[in-house]
């Protein structure tokens, strides 16, 4: 019995981060693993749907709607299917998996299980309501409870949203959560059982950089061999706490004039600059970065942060502890699940201002400096940070994970 694997993916901005990062590694491992598979690109950037060949594998691109209201999104869907139903040739001994890696609408799902004798996996990757809320579980819970009379039109859309998700989730064969916190939010939302719902978390494949390049690579970049270099990697959202982090580096440079914070990643500058008028000539903004000029980076760092209010599993966490880079993480959701505090990173607590959750700024910087205090306390950290990369997080055991699902699916 033949099978074949359509990953489908969704034009967006999360696409050119972490989530293309998983395409681009699930495509890897199912090359690797001699599946067949198909990639299906919705809302692509093209005039019509195109099919392509890209070393192993096909890509089919369906061009986004010309509206993006919510009723012309539906029928997209819908279309989407029907189109697929087109060009997809069936046969009794071709045993289908659609793989979705964005959360659809209900429309997409129904229409595949309509059309196709198939299953169907969903990834999940994020969930709206966590942007919307920055990760607060609590507070969601407490609008869940609330009277639809006394909800606000952002708490009437993610209350709606979230019914969304419990019938679109129903259709499903397989929820993949990359994290335990995900499974145990949509558990606890009623949106999945514990029978067709599992962990995967994610992998990436070993690229780490010999540390003996540090001084070349610090010649590269002019930064001097005495200063400390802090590095964070990411979108400058609210959610990444990026102002959050400057404020803990001004605190650090009152101990370490000569440190340097690099900020690689895109978004608002302006607003980042505005809250570093006191430490312009310390702080690096780079804009967004290739995978190579950020690894380098990372080589020659002392310190990484990741200092999310809420991540849904971490990924540039996970290449930090590829590159045995001393880590500060926040405490929350995902990167919790990550790192072991004092064994393989440090955790720095979310705590509630006005009714919001944020990073404490005070043990941020204080465990900053712990790291640039002690560098064997920091060079064990990341030893033991790629130590536990190697274990859990590298695309190896990332591949044998998701191949297992697949083949129990498919019966083989």
């Amino acid at each position: 019995m033949k099978s074949k694997i359509y990953i489908l993916e969704k034009a967006s901005r999360a696409m050119d981060y972490g989530i293309g990062t998983y395409v681009k590694q699930l495509t890897d491992c199912l090359l690797s693993s001699k599946m067949d598979f198909c990639v299906v690109h919705l809302y692509a950037d093209c005039l019509e749907t195109t099919i392509i060949e890209k070393g192993g594998y096909q890509q089919i691109s369906i061009p986004t709607p010309y509206s993006n209201i919510a009723a012309c999104l539906q029928y997209y869907s819908r279309n989407a299917a029907y189109l697929l139903k087109t060009l997809i040739t069936e046969d009794g001994d071709t045993r289908i998996i659609f793989h979705l890696n964005f959360l659809p609408d209900n429309n997409l799902v129904k229409y595949l299980k309509h059309l196709f004798k198939c299953h169907i996996v969903l990834t999940v990757h994020y969930t709206n309501w966590s942007f919307s809320l920055l990760g607060d579980f609590g507070l969601l819970k407490r609008i869940m409870d609330k009277k639809r009379s006394k909800l606000i039109q952002l708490e009437k859309q993610i209350v709606d949203e979230i019914k969304e998700y419990k019938m679109m989730m129903k259709r499903c064969d397989l929820i993949i959560c990359v994290a335990q916190h995900t499974l145990k939010a949509l558990q606890e939302l009623n949106c999945i059982g514990t029978s067709k719902a599992c962990v995967i978390n994610n992998g990436i494949a070993d690229c780490y950089l010999n540390r003996g390049k540090e001084k070349t690579l610090r010649q590269k970049y002019h930064i001097e061999d005495d200063e400390q270099v802090i590095i964070f990697a990411g979108r400058l959202d609210e959610i990444k706490g990026v102002p959050f982090l400057i404020r803990a580096f001004e605190r650090v440079l009152v101990d370490y004039p000569k440190s340097r914070l690099i900020i690689a990643g895109d978004g608002d500058f302006n607003e980042c600059l505005r809250g570093t008028k006191k430490s312009w000539s310390r702080i690096t903004f780079t804009g967004r970065i290739d995978k190579k000029q950020l690894y380098e980076l990372y080589t020659i760092a002392n310190v990484g942060v990741v200092c999310s209010i809420h991540e849904e599993f971490g990924l540039v966490a996970v290449e930090m502890m590829m590159h045995a880079l001393p880590l500060v993480v926040t405490d929350t959701s995902g990167l919790g699940e990550l790192v072991v505090n004092n064994v393989s990173g440090l955790k720095s607590p979310i705590k509630r201002i006005k009714r919001r959750r944020s990073p404490d700024v005070k043990v941020l910087s204080e465990q900053i400096m712990k790291l640039l205090d002690s560098k064997t306390f920091a060079r064990q950290l990341g030893e033991n940070a790629r130590k536990r990369f190697l274990e859990n997080y590298v695309l190896e055991v990332f591949r044998e994970k998701m191949v297992a699902q697949y083949k129990t699916l498919l019966g083989v």
